[in-house]
């Protein structure tokens, strides 16, 4: 056994020395026995490392000098890159491209979805500090500098007399003072590359801090609002005494103004009541967006070029705080050309008005009709009943809905069933519907569902409630979403008997071969804000089904079933990880994009907002 542990290890041997007369110690290299041979064993193997050892010492210093030799190649490398890369330059692509290749190239790095940040981290900045190439083209180009999401102060304090401030505070105001300035002189920079092109602005005030001092507007307030006649959109979450500011100027002030998006909070002091003020009637407007109620328009209402409105509430609101319907009514007869419509407002606390009451004072009572003829966005939040409302309404081009109910009883909403009933004439141009669920009957939401036949997108939410339903209630009584809206919204293959079992030559012309709901549905998204209750609302078995319905369906029929392309689930219902796991087969070859809607979130209570991510 020693011998064939010995054969085993010579392949191995560092040195040119036979191991036999170590034979003897083989068993101590398995083991972790002491030598018991006393001052023999150790003189044995001492003798026997001698070489070994000299042999590391001689392979230690060659790696040295390989290391060495290594390290003086490295120096001499480095300059001789440097020298190829200075000229391989030269003849770089980049070089050769001409400049309007590269303005293009510039262009299209500025952000689509909001205003470029004046920082050096972002374009256009960012382009100036690449080369000196790259900066004269982008210093010559205004259109990168026409727009700029900006953070001014909109007041400054005045400066003291040394008389009236102590040293703490005087060295306070040298720093916001010296602060001011170089904003001041940075923006006037920024702008002053646009030239005399229309500016697109949105600006953060950074004004927030108290002071004794008396107060005045800022040098850079002052300088941007002379600005007025080129500005053509302004988005401003404006401070109290800024908004006071802004509503000094005439409407002819905003000439050019075609977009004006602003917050006018009540948390700062502000309520946006009476009339609108002259900034919201600027000769050019097109798009408007704001936070507040006013209570009486301005006689007469310039909006007849109006293509977009939004009116919010304050965060939080109620019932009063909301716009009533003849007020929205006669706001909107002004609007004939809206396109997109989105507004909060309060109905009726009782469903058996008749319509003349929501007729403005001074209106003829026997034009109930209301035309929005080029409206293709319809988005309602509302506190009562709103039916009568509705019915006035005239879309024909109408493709997107929402419709959430604040107030509403479970059960007890009749909005989307009114407007179902009442516009029979847009349903099939409905692509998108966004409802609170607990509103209506399962039933009825099913109903509502048959007329949409073209619906694309269904947006479901399932705000905080503390109604309960046992769990032994009847389909038909059943109050808000259930699994079974998803099952009858899931294709099923029509069973065809033939005497032949190749069905290749069957072709299926109508949706009846297909008893689904919503057959072209490529979006679902449902929010549920509370826990589930007793397992009614969603199981993953429910999800997977639907999803696999509607893709095997659609590969064979993609004229008349679409496949899902984006879902949306509550977590709560489904964990996260199961979703993801149970539909893994379809967002890897279909592409499908899974989204977990995360408990805590009021979704009932989400309003649009803009520009969110540069506050």
């Amino acid at each position: 056994m020693a011998g064939q542990c010995s054969e085993a290890r010579l392949p191995g041997t560092l040195v040119d020395e036979p191991t036999s007369h170590l034979d003897f110690l083989d068993h101590y290299l398995s083991t972790n026995d002491a030598p018991s041979g006393g001052v023999d064993e150790q003189q044995a193997i001492s003798t026997y490392l001698a070489r070994p050892r000299q042999r590391l010492q001689d392979v230690s210093k060659e790696i040295r000098d390989l290391e060495d030799r290594l390290a003086d190649l490295q120096r001499r490398r480095a300059p001789i890159v440097t020298h190829i890369q200075k000229y391989r330059v030269i003849s770089s692509f980049i070089r050769r491209l001409p400049d309007d290749i590269i303005r293009e190239i510039f262009r299209r790095c500025l952000s689509t979805e909001r205003y470029p940040v004046a920082h050096v981290a972002e374009a256009p900045l960012l382009l100036t500090i690449v080369c000196k190439r790259w900066r004269e083209i982008a210093l010559h180009m205004p259109e990168l500098w026409s727009k700029a999401h900006i953070i001014v102060n909109s007041f400054e304090a005045i400066q003291l007399s040394p008389d009236d401030i102590d040293d703490k505070h005087r060295e306070f105001y040298t720093t916001i003072k010296a602060e001011e300035d170089s904003k001041y002189a940075f923006l006037r920079t920024y702008l002053g590359r646009a030239g005399s092109l229309p500016l697109y602005l949105s600006i953060h005030d950074d004004f927030s801090f108290s002071t004794p001092a008396p107060m005045v507007t800022s040098s850079a307030m002052k300088w941007l609002l002379s600005l007025l006649p080129r500005i053509k959109s302004i988005r401003w979450d404006a401070k109290p005494d800024a908004a006071k500011y802004l509503g000094t100027f005439p409407a002819e002030a905003f000439s050019e103004l075609e977009e004006l998006k602003t917050r006018w909070w009540d948390s700062y002091g502000v309520r946006l009541g009476g009339e609108l003020p002259p900034l919201f009637l600027a000769p050019k407007l097109r798009d408007v967006e704001f936070w507040g109620s006013p209570t009486r328009l301005p006689k007469p209402l310039r909006w007849n070029q109006l293509t977009g409105l939004s009116m919010h509430s304050k965060w939080g609101a109620s019932y009063n705080d909301a716009p009533d319907i003849p007020f929205v009514v006669e706001l909107l007869s002004a609007c004939s050309k809206l396109q997109t419509l989105t507004i909060t407002l309060k109905g009726l606390q009782s469903t058996t008005s008749d319509n003349t009451s929501l007729v403005p004072r001074g209106a003829d009572t026997h034009q109930l009709s209301l035309p929005l003829t080029s409206l293709w966005s319809l988005r309602l939040y509302f506190w009562g009943d709103i039916d009568g409302f509705l019915k006035m309404l005239y879309v024909p081009k109408l493709s997107e809905l929402c419709l959430r109910g604040y107030d509403t009883c479970p059960g007890s909403s009749t909005s989307l069933p009114t407007f179902v009933d009442s516009h029979s004439y847009c349903l099939s141009s409905i692509e998108r519907l966004d409802i609170i669920a607990q509103g209506y009957p399962h039933l009825t939401l099913v109903k509502c569902l048959e007329q949409l036949p073209c619906l694309r997108h269904f947006v479901i939410l399932d705000p905080p409630t503390t109604y309960r339903q046992s769990e032994y209630v009847d389909e038909e009584d059943w109050i808000g979403f259930c699994g079974d809206l998803l099952v009858r919204m899931t294709p099923r293959k029509p069973e065809i008997s033939l005497s032949s079992n190749d069905l290749d030559g069957v072709m299926i012309t109508s949706l009846r071969g297909f008893p689904c709901l919503c057959p072209f549905i490529q979006r679902f998204d449902f929010y549920e804000c509370d826990n589930y209750r007793l397992n009614r609302h969603l199981t993953l078995d429910t999800v997977v089904r639907f999803v696999a319905g509607k893709w095997d369906v659609s590969q064979q029929y993609p004229d008349l079933v679409s496949r899902l392309r984006y879902i949306t689930v509550p977590t709560r219902t489904l964990p996260e990880k199961k979703v993801l796991r149970g539909l893994k087969e379809w967002r890897e070859k279909a592409g499908l994009v899974v989204k977990i809607a995360h408990q805590f979130i009021d979704v009932s209570r989400r309003f649009p907002t803009f520009e969110d991510d540069q506050d």
